[in-house]
């Protein structure tokens, strides 16, 4: 009976008493303007059950004993206060929620310090709530529900935002090129070479705290978009210590497992950068006119195929985040690192329609390719943030970002092409580096009536692409498959033939970006004036080589032509020799230097952009933000256009008015009315000459400078102008509930589109793309953004489930159109929508048939013709 007793004693009855207790969860506010308060220390009276509320005015206490309790609310800011009677009910969660009154008494002498967090959908809410400019965004709270693994996945999930290849952003359907990306307060690095886009996927999503997309124009944002501007905000440190490690494996249906195909790389492919390996040889001449055997043998043969099985995806991250005191001031510090190993096997069908007659398209295609693509992608980054806080009113910031990305791909493609079977081989390995630094000051006084932020940022980007290799084969006109490799040293084919391809391209970004703002009050009437300057000074570097192989005629030519792949080039092919008749001569294949002075161009970019802005309030209510931007850019090229070395120097300022309408017309609503001038400038490689094939369009690629029949020394591209207008109606039913509806409308002048021409090479007509500036165009659409708790829905239901449950939707509707006057004559006289060779061969008549020139541009036939 005793030891019937002790296990009553000690084991039963406190079973039994822990098992009546419940749980009371809620949300502390104030009782003015319902805005949520966080630090407020919430007690249970009798008991030493307590919690603090957080950043969203959340708390929760568990293990409460089951009856009825008064809650005591406390904090420096408001007045205490006491709810009454809250009954806790066994294993039932209790929902209340609090409203405290501003404290009367004056706090001369107590100063409260902390590090406010933006992380969470309250906070994001308020943001956007009370901002001046139309926006929208996401916070890290949502990014971790939704598990998007980088920026790329977590920014279309904002409204009127999409992705191009999963890592470009469009804003209200409107290219990368329309759209401006910062990282924090400086300009980020376009992450490529041949146009103006920041890859979104180099970013983990763990070190994101927000993301912001700025959608009217005002003053202190850059004037250089059209769809949006989007900054994102990288984290910062708390007070305390935070260690985050994720590893993850993912299979990808379709690739993981299956056999891919690449050719030999180096051993540091799996950091994402290449040792060297693929480098062009060492001591190559800058540019010859005659090859050997020992020179092309200098060449490694790197066109052999290897089978590899697809592994799993690979995902590992890092992060630690450290924030402590020293006596007043804040120290703060978060490290991230990220890995990434991809594999992905994809099938890719290609058609082309190409008819004499315009507007009218043959039922069948021209030409049909299916692409087996192998790729292998490494990203390997990191983060380094530095913060000290040492007063209220003085913060410094160092943000730190580095990326490092390598991509191997192999293609290999089969199909015909206008009657004629075809294989295509394309191997090709690209690192690209990003490293973004900038060091940031805020000074803000006691009364928030001083406020100055300056920014200094470096950025730099550098991409290699080393060795490029194409080659071509066909039949008819033989039967079996052969390449088109042309004799002797005769020109050599950058579209059919076999090719290597080397480039490199480095481009630094220095920027300064400050701002100050004053709060004026003249009697009862108060208002902002905003003035500042943007600063930037950008430098490029690109240089490129081309060899291409050529096969001499002779005896043993039709054979070396048909050999595979895995054979081509080796050695004992370099090193043939024709002896048949009695003869002793080269026969092997030889490797020649194509390279164009135009293959190569540097250029620098100077902006000086001052701007200033007024915050009115026209009534409680009405709030008018006008400004002015102006912007002063000197762009320099120096590159080859034909056969003269060009040092072209383009200067342009504009000035850019904005005004941004915002009434509060309910506590909840608020409607916005903006307009705002903004601009697209072209970029470098818009503009340059450089000819390149690009093998995935199965296109020629040249900048706007490339000589053409009409304008032999190329064409300027202008800078294109848009008028922006908006309207937004907002609802805010709770801290993190908000609904909007939108529309907005675009008008451009001049603005940048890529072209698409007719090309005439060896073996017929291909697809030739540039840049150049259209008429006008247009772009209008309705935009809605839903975010909705689901936590009284939960009441309805009677049940807890719903709680932390939230509905997130949002719906764009976009139309966009580009106008040229002289649409309907290009459309008559190219083959392909444009003028072009195919044109030209018409106007030729019966004599191109009986002697037609080898002619590698539109110039050259037109000189021929002539």
């Amino acid at each position: 009976m005793k030891r019937c007793s002790y296990f009553l004693i000690f084991v039963v009855i406190p079973f039994l008493i822990k098992a009546q207790t419940g749980t009371i969860k809620g949300k502390a506010m104030e009782g003015i303007n319902r805005e949520v308060l966080s630090g407020v220390t919430v007690r249970v009276a009798g008991h030493e059950f307590s919690s603090i509320t957080d950043t969203s005015g959340l708390f929760e206490i568990r293990s409460i004993p089951a009856g009825k309790h008064n809650l005591i609310f406390t904090n420096y800011l408001n007045e205490s206060d006491t709810l009454f009677n809250v009954e806790v009910k066994v294993d039932d969660v209790t929902l209340v929620d609090m409203t405290l009154k501003p404290t009367k008494n004056s706090l001369n002498e107590v100063q409260i310090t902390y590090l406010k967090t933006f992380d969470t959908d309250v906070e994001l809410i308020k943001k956007l709530k009370t901002m001046n400019q139309v926006a929208s965004g996401i916070s890290s709270e949502q990014i971790n529900k939704g598990q998007d693994r980088d920026a790329s996945e977590a920014v279309r999930r904002i409204s009127g935002v999409a992705l191009n290849s999963d890592r470009f952003i469009i804003v209200r359907g409107l290219s990368e090129r329309y759209n401006a990306v910062w990282l924090n307060n400086i300009a980020a690095p376009s992450s490529e070479a041949d146009k103006k886009a920041f890859s979104f996927d180099v970013i983990p999503s763990s070190l994101v705290d927000q993301i912001i997309v700025y959608k009217s124009p005002s003053a202190e944002l850059p004037g250089d978009f059209a769809g949006g501007m989007i900054k994102v905000f990288t984290k910062t440190a708390p007070l305390g210590q935070s260690l985050v490690f994720d590893v993850n494996g993912f299979y990808r249906p379709g690739s993981t497992g299956q056999t891919q195909q690449f050719t030999e790389g180096s051993k540091t492919d799996f950091l994402g950068y290449d040792n060297g390996f693929r480098a062009s040889p060492v001591g190559i001449p800058d540019q010859y006119e005659q090859s050997n055997t020992t020179l092309t043998k200098q060449f490694k043969n790197t066109w052999i195929l290897h089978d590899k099985k697809a592994i799993p995806d690979s995902r590992l991250s890092f992060n630690y985040s450290l924030g402590f005191k020293v006596k007043k001031v804040q120290i703060g510090s978060v490290t991230g690192f990220n890995y990434s190993n991809q594999n992905s096997l994809y099938t890719i069908r290609r058609t082309t329609y190409e008819s004499p007659v315009a507007n009218i398209v043959p039922e069948d295609p021209t030409v049909t390719y299916n692409d087996v693509q192998s790729t292998n992608l490494v990203r390997m980054g990191g983060m380094q943030n530095f913060m000290v806080v040492f007063n209220p009113s003085n913060k410094l910031e160092f943000k730190n970002l580095f990326s490092q990305t390598g991509r191997n791909q192999s293609t290999v493609r089969t199909g015909t092409d206008e009657g004629a079977n075809v294989l295509y081989y394309g191997f090709g390995y690209q690192s690209k580096t990003l490293l973004s630094s900038q060091l940031e000051y805020g000074y803000v006084d006691k009364n928030n009536k001083n406020n100055y932020t300056i920014s200094l940022g470096y950025s730099l980007n550098n991409r290699n692409d080393p060795d490029l290799r194409r080659i071509t084969y066909q039949y008819p006109p033989d039967t079996m498959f052969r390449t088109n490799i042309p004799p002797g040293s005769g020109q050599l084919d950058v579209t059919e033939g076999a090719t290597r391809f080397f480039s490199k391209l480095s481009e630094s970004i220095y920027s300064i970006n400050q701002s100050y703002k004053h709060t004026f009050s003249i009697s009862t009437y108060s208002f902002n004036v905003l003035v500042g300057a943007y600063t930037e000074y950008k430098s490029r570097t690109f240089t490129s080589r081309l060899f291409g192989y050529t096969l001499p005629p002779s005896y043993l030519r039709r054979g070396f032509t048909a050999l595979p792949i895995n054979e081509i080039f080796s050695n004992q092919y370099i090193d043939a020799t024709d002896t048949s008749y009695g003869q002793h001569r080269p026969a092997g294949f030889k490797i020649y230097d194509a390279t164009s002075p135009s293959d190569s161009y540097s250029g620098q970019n100077q902006l000086i952009a001052p701007f200033v802005s007024l915050e009115l309030p026209i009534s409680k209510r009405l709030r008018l933000i006008s400004g002015l931007r102006v912007e002063d850019n000197t762009r320099f090229l120096q590159t080859v256009v034909g056969v003269d070395t060009v040092h072209l120097k383009t200067n342009s300022r504009y000035y850019l008015p904005s005004f941004n309408l915002k009434y509060d017309f309910a506590k909840n609503s608020v409607v916005r009315l903006a307009y705002g001038k903004t601009l697209n400038r072209p970029e470098f490689r818009e503009a340059a000459p450089f000819l390149y094939y690009d093998f995935e369009l199965m296109a020629l690629s040249h900048g706007a400078l490339f000589p053409s029949i009409d304008h032999p020394g190329g064409v300027t591209l202008k800078t294109a102008t848009i008028q922006n207008f908006d309207f937004r109606y907002e609802f805010y039913p709770s801290a993190n509930e908000m609904l909007s509806v939108g529309l907005f409308y675009k008008k451009f002048l001049n603005p940048i589109e890529q072209i698409s021409e007719a090309h005439e090479h060896r073996t017929g007509v291909s697809l030739e793309t540039t840049f150049h500036n259209s008429d006008a165009a247009f772009c209008y659409g309705i935009e809605l953004d839903i975010r909705k708790s689901l936590a009284s829905l939960g009441k309805f239901l009677g049940t807890s489930v719903f709680k932390n449950l939230s509905f997130i939707s949002n719906v764009s509707l976009i139309k966009s159109q580009v106008y040229n006057a002289n649409e309907q004559g290009r459309r008559s006289e190219g083959r392909l929508g444009n003028p072009g060779l195919a044109h030209w061969q018409d106007q030729c008549g019966d004599v191109c048939a009986q002697d037609r020139p080898s002619a590698q541009s539109l110039s050259e036939w037109h000189a021929w013709m002539q």
